[in-house]
């Protein structure tokens, strides 16, 4: 099951990532990523993760995305170690929100079809691991919410069922319509 999620969130993260990013803060402090320099339909990711994995994940304005529907916010933003980034040879973060959430602190855990997911592949396997596994959650802050932007702060722990992993996570999020 998970190994679909997994396939499922890669495709869907390529698929939305394919169209034409930011120091990281825990929840408490000061929002760095910010839609101003961001054009409309991109976004920035930014996240400091330890744990099972540890490194610094800093989304490429290349390889970003935002959808916004009626129901839901998907941002997705990627790097590469072929456009600087410095895990492995490609890295993706993709958050899943309401579409008509507004500026407050939120927990995924009381909030269905709410995520936080973080995909690294180093070309010969790919590990993943979500704010829906293993009883893990993110509570974030969004700072900022109108009909055109949205940015954040988000801090806690995702999980990875199928080896039993967790990694721990702050960061931040902006991203423009």
């Amino acid at each position: 099951m998970k190994k679909q999620l997994l396939t499922s969130i890669l495709l869907i993260s390529s698929t939305l990532l394919a169209p034409q990013i930011m120091s990281c803060s825990k929840i408490t402090d000061k929002v760095t990523a910010s839609t101003t320099s961001l054009d409309k339909g991109k976004s920035s990711v930014t996240a400091n993760l330890s744990g099972a994995y540890t490194g610094n994940f800093k989304s490429h304005a290349t390889l970003s995305s935002v959808a916004k529907s009626s129901m839901i916010i998907n941002i997705g933003a990627a790097t590469s170690s072929v456009l600087g980034g410095t895990g492995g040879t490609t890295e993706q973060f993709m958050i899943l929100l309401p579409a008509n959430i507004s500026v407050g602190t939120y927990n995924t855990k009381n909030q269905s079809g709410t995520s936080f997911t973080y995909v690294g592949s180093n070309g010969a396997s790919a590990s993943g691991w979500s704010s829906g596994a293993l009883e893990t959650n993110i509570v974030y802050k969004v700072t900022k919410a109108t009909s055109e932007e949205i940015e954040g702060t988000f801090e806690g722990s995702m999980g990875e069922e199928e080896k039993n992993t967790k990694v721990s996570v702050n960061g931040t999020f902006a991203a423009k319509f």
